[in-house]
C-alpha cells in the first residue's frame, strides 16, 4: 500500500496549487477594475437589446434573446419571455434606463415609447434568485456582463460601492465585492479534476490489493468510506458546479414564453 501514497502526496500538491491560484487570481482584481470590466460588458448589452429591438416586427417574439414587453394602456398585451415577471408599477414614469431591485431579482429596464398608451419595456437581467435555494439552485449573476457571482448590486446613489457607467456617463447602479469572494478559473478546474483522478487512482490500486488479499469487508468498508468522503468534499465545495462556467444556465423558456400572437400564427 505504501507504494502508492505518491498518488496521495500528488493529489494533495495539486489541490494546493488550485488553491493558491484561485487565490492569486482573485487578488489580483480590485473594485475599480471590475467596475470598469462591467461597465464595458453592460455597453455592449445595452447596444444588442437597442439592435433588437428595432427587429421586433419582423421575428417572432419567441426566438428574441431579451425578455420584452409590450404595454397598451397599463396592460401587458404581448411578451417575449414568460420570465422575469415584472410588476406594472415598476415601468411607470419618464425613464429611458432604469434598476429595479428586490428580495430575488435585479433587473435593469428598458423603456421605448412607441405611440400614445403603447410602450416597450425591454428586460437585462442582471442577477436572479430563486425562492428555494440549495447546492443546486443557487443566485445566479449574468455571465454577459459580470466577470464572476457574488458581486453586490448598489443603487446609482448608494454611498459605497465604484459606478457603473455607459461610454455617454450615464450611471446605472454601483458594484460592490466581498472579500473572499469565489472566483471560478480554468487552471484551477483542471488541477482539482487531475487532484481528483489521483485520488481515485490511489483508492482503486489500495482496493485492488485488499481484494487480492481476500479482505473483502476491508475492501468493501474502505471504497464505501473513500467515496462517501470524495461525494462530501464535492457538495461542500460545489465542485465542478461552482467551479465551471455553464454559461447561459436559465431555463430556456423560448416555448413556455410564447405570446397569444405568436401561438395564434402556429
Amino acid at each position: 500500500m505504501k507504494k502508492y501514497f505518491p498518488l496521495l502526496i500528488i493529489s494533495a500538491l495539486l489541490l494546493a496549487a488550485a488553491i493558491g491560484w484561485s487565490i492569486r487570481q482573485r487578488n489580483n482584481f480590485s473594485d475599480e477594475s471590475i467596475a470598469a470590466e462591467i461597465s464595458s460588458n453592460l455597453t455592449r448589452e445595452i447596444a444588442s437589446l437597442k439592435e433588437e429591438s428595432k427587429l421586433l416586427s419582423k421575428v417572432q417574439w419567441s426566438k428574441l434573446n431579451h425578455p420584452f414587453f409590450l404595454i397598451d394602456n397599463g396592460k401587458i398585451s404581448r411578451w417575449s419571455k414568460i420570465d422575469p415577471v415584472i410588476d406594472i408599477r415598476d415601468y411607470q414614469g419618464d425613464f429611458e434606463w432604469k434598476l429595479i431591485q428586490s428580495s430575488h431579482n435585479d433587473l435593469l429596464f428598458y423603456k421605448g415609447q412607441e405611440s400614445g398608451q403603447l410602450f416597450l419595456i425591454g428586460v437585462i437581467p442582471l442577477r436572479v434568485e430563486y425562492d428555494l435555494v440549495n447546492q443546486y439552485l443557487t443566485p445566479s449573476w449574468n455571465k454577459k456582463i459580470f466577470p464572476f457571482d457574488g458581486i453586490k448590486i448598489l443603487n446609482a446613489q448608494s454611498a459605497n460601492g465604484k459606478s457603473v457607467c455607459t461610454p455617454d456617463g450615464l450611471c446605472l447602479f454601483k458594484i460592490q465585492t466581498e472579500r473572499g469572494i469565489f472566483i471560478a478559473n480554468t487552471t484551477s478546474t483542471v488541477l482539482i479534476a487531475c487532484s481528483l483522478i489521483a485520488t481515485l487512482a490511489f483508492i482503486f490500486y489500495w482496493i485492488s490489493e485488499l481484494h487480492r488479499k481476500r479482505q473483502y469487508v476491508f475492501a468493501f468498508g474502505g471504497l464505501f468510506v473513500s467515496l462517501a468522503a470524495i461525494r462530501i468534499a464535492m457538495v461542500q465545495f460545489s465542485f465542478p458546479s461552482r467551479w465551471v462556467n455553464f454559461g447561459d444556465d436559465e431555463i430556456n423558456s423560448r416555448f413556455l414564453g410564447q405570446s397569444h400572437q405568436d401561438l395564434e400564427n402556429l
